[in-house]
């Protein structure tokens, strides 16, 4: 098992945490995670039309954080819920203390749930420790690339970053795919669930059955898409949908990225649905999205 050293401690850990977390939590922190992102979602893809969580909210996520170095059961879903909906300050300023406490706590959790290159694989990806080791190999190599010049903490961050991957290679599952990582910026997420399977950034279309669907359907997703942003009784039927669905990107500077949920979870979204009929129809004989509960299938919008 990885040894937890070095780790630096993000301004204000040192106060007194606010004993309180906003949802029920046990000793399980897969099913603490689960809890802190469906209450964290619901704020974050919120009805004011706004890119990220409000200013209370945000603090409930901060105070749950450092409340994680003490109650550890919570360090892996105040770790998701840092990485994923508290990036960015509504006026688009990245939080960078935010990203040091989630790639510190993702690691407290590779501890906490015992992952350990001896698990047998099935009860390694049970536990999802290939997120837990991932995740912070990654988030510490970005925080070492733009750390200003001369910080003390950037050989901190680099050797962070280069333990967690250099650990993940000897992870018997990762044998071959290890292989061709030199850096954490060589990993995927869809390489950690499946290692086996090539990975590369640009692919031949004809090889891949979902990519020749696209191809083949193009002309429907287009027509029925232009249907919507041209809507005659809206201003905006691509807005009108994504406000009905306060659909946005995380991750995304705030005003960077719109997105229209499609299907979340094996959840449709009817409203996109009834004016897009067809398009809904072709993507549901898909097993990719049918079969799989945690698939998210997006129309995104990009501004200049």
């Amino acid at each position: 098992m990885l040894s937890l050293v070095a780790l630096v401690l993000a301004p204000g850990l040192a106060q007194e945490a606010v004993l309180q977390v906003p949802f029920a939590y046990s000793q399980d922190d897969l099913g603490n995670q689960e809890a802190a992102m469906t209450y964290f979602e619901t704020r974050y893809y919120n009805n004011e039309n706004r890119w990220s969580l409000g200013q209370k909210d945000l603090a409930d996520a901060v105070a749950m954080a450092r409340l994680a170095f003490q109650e550890q059961s919570l360090a892996l879903g105040a770790a998701q819920v840092l990485y994923l909906y508290a990036w960015f300050t509504r006026a688009g300023d990245i939080m960078r203390d935010n990203i040091v406490l989630s790639a510190q706590l993702f690691e407290i959790s590779i501890n906490y749930a015992g992952c350990s290159r001896d698990l047998p694989t099935e009860y390694w990806l049970q536990l999802g420790c290939d997120i837990r080791f991932g995740q912070p190999a990654i988030l510490y190599a970005w925080l070492q690339e733009t750390e200003p010049s001369g910080s003390a903490v950037t050989s901190i961050y680099r050797e962070r970053a280069t333990q967690l991957l250099e650990y993940l290679k000897t992870v018997p599952r990762f044998a071959d795919a290890g292989k061709t990582w030199t850096s954490p910026w060589d990993m995927n997420f869809n390489q950690l669930r499946y290692p086996d399977i090539p990975a590369k950034p640009i692919w031949n279309a004809s090889k891949v059955p979902l990519a020749v669907f696209l191809e083949e359907n193009y002309g429907t997703f287009r027509s029925e898409l232009e249907g919507i942003i041209n809507a005659v009784d809206v201003e905006d039927g691509y807005e009108a949908i994504r406000r009905a669905d306060v659909s946005v990107e995380s991750l995304s500077t705030p005003g960077g990225w719109d997105a229209i949920r499609i299907v979340r979870y094996g959840n449709w979204n009817e409203a996109f649905c009834s004016f897009a009929p067809k398009t809904c129809a072709l993507l549901k004989t898909r097993k990719e999205l049918v079969n799989c509960p945690y698939v998210n299938t997006n129309y995104y919008k990009l501004f200049p």
